[in-house]
């Protein structure tokens, strides 16, 4: 742990054979990804269909790190989860095990329902020392979760899916009168629950990565 102070510092671990340091423009400056002061800088020339110039910081140049990361595809177009000891790219059924069971500190993790946005942006700075509450990354939207809470809308959600109820009416919190009917006595209580946990991160997370379980 000693020594990880960002996100680069992580990739660095894993790519540090691929990080090209030694064909840059040899730009001295600040970096307009990390803020970091380099000497060995690439200039600063992104695509015209770049869209997250929101996230960057004023600077000369991008260190050969952030150079890596801009270019290579996997961080934004993969859901992933990064410690010192692994970088995982996640299937979307895997990431709820993930959300409840992290990799050891420090890690980052980010998550794309678009898989072309560089939200991975917003955790350059934002890697956690802690399991329990967390950031986390969703394409453009940066969030701050408690992995109790995932786990127990986890298995709220499961209950629900297995009743038959869509997770597009999870979402809503509004029921189709089908679904009403599949939860006979517990409709309103359901429904108190619905209101009641709207708009948390959390159970918004626990809907789009919980899947029904197969029929064997």
């Amino acid at each position: 742990m000693d020594g990880i102070k960002n996100l680069l510092d992580l990739v660095k671990i894993h790519y540090k054979n691929e990080i090209d340091e030694n064909n840059s423009n040899g730009i001295n400056g600040s970096c307009i990804v990390c803020g970091n002061f380099v000497n060995d800088g690439f200039k600063a020339k992104l695509k015209p269909t770049f869209t997250s110039g929101e996230f960057l910081q004023n600077g000369d140049c991008i260190c050969p790190t952030c150079n890596f990361v801009m270019n290579n595809p996997i961080f934004r177009r993969k859901n992933w989860i990064i410690n010192e000891k692994e970088f995982r790219t996640l299937k979307n059924t895997e990431i709820i095990q993930f959300l409840v069971n992290p990799l050891d500190p420090p890690f980052a993790f980010y998550l794309t329902r678009t898989y072309k946005k560089h939200g991975w942006l917003l955790l350059v700075n934002r890697i956690n020392f802690s399991r329990k509450m967390y950031f986390l990354a969703m394409d453009y939207r940066l969030l701050f979760v408690d992995k109790d809470k995932i786990k127990r809308f986890n298995e709220k959600v499961t209950y629900l899916l297995e009743k038959g109820i869509s997770k597009s009416s999870l979402l809503s919190g509004k029921l189709k009168l089908h679904e009403f009917r599949n939860l006979e006595n517990k409709a309103k209580e359901i429904m108190k629950f619905l209101e009641r946990v709207a708009g948390q991160v959390e159970w918004e997370l626990a809907i789009l990565y919980t899947y029904k379980k197969k029929k064997r």
